[in-house]
C-alpha cells in the first residue's frame, strides 16, 4: 500500500512539474511575440506635419506664401488645448533664389525636446523629418520649392 501511494505521489509531482512547464512556456512565448503597447509617435508626427503642409493659412490657391510662414500663424494653425508637448520647425527653401525662411509650431517643446532625440529611454524623444514639393509665391511669380518640417515628440 505504500509502494502505491509513492508512486501516486511521483505522478503528481511529474504531472504538476510538466504543467507548470508547459504554462511558463506559453507565457514566454506570448510575452515575446505579443506587443502589448504599440508606439503611434511616428504616426502621430507624420499627421501633424500632414496638417501643417497642406494648412489653409499658408497657401493662397496651390501657392505656398513666404510672409505667412511666422511662428504666430503655425500657432494658430495647430491650436488646441491637449498639446501633449509636441513641437515643429518649417523650414521653406526657395529653389530658385536660395532663400530660407523658418518657423517653429510650439516652438517651447521643440526647444526642449530636440537635444534629446538621440538619447534612447525614458525622458528622451524622437524627431521626425518630412519634406514637401511646394510651389512659392513670389511677385516675380512661382516658383519650386522645399518646405521641411521637423516634428518633436517625447516618449511616453
Amino acid at each position: 500500500m505504500a509502494k502505491g501511494a509513492a508512486y501516486t505521489m511521483f505522478e503528481l509531482v511529474r504531472y504538476s512539474l510538466m504543467t507548470a512547464i508547459v504554462v511558463i512556456a506559453i507565457v514566454t512565448f506570448l510575452s515575446a511575440y505579443v506587443r502589448i503597447m504599440t508606439d503611434t509617435r511616428p504616426t502621430e508626427a507624420a499627421i501633424y506635419s500632414r496638417m501643417l503642409a497642406r494648412a489653409d493659412a499658408l497657401h493662397e490657391g496651390v501657392l505656398l506664401v513666404p510672409e505667412r510662414l511666422t511662428d504666430e500663424t503655425l500657432d494658430g494653425i495647430l491650436a488646441h488645448p491637449d498639446n501633449r508637448f509636441v513641437g515643429a520647425k518649417v523650414t521653406l527653401t526657395d529653389s530658385v533664389s536660395g532663400e530660407v525662411r523658418e518657423a517653429y509650431w510650439n516652438r517651447r517643446w521643440y526647444d526642449i525636446y530636440k537635444p534629446v532625440t538621440s538619447t534612447p529611454g525614458p525622458g528622451s524623444a524622437i524627431d521626425v523629418a518630412t519634406t514637401w514639393n511646394v510651389l512659392v509665391a513670389t511677385p516675380q511669380g512661382a516658383h519650386p520649392g522645399l518646405l521641411n518640417i521637423d516634428v518633436v515628440t517625447p516618449a511616453r
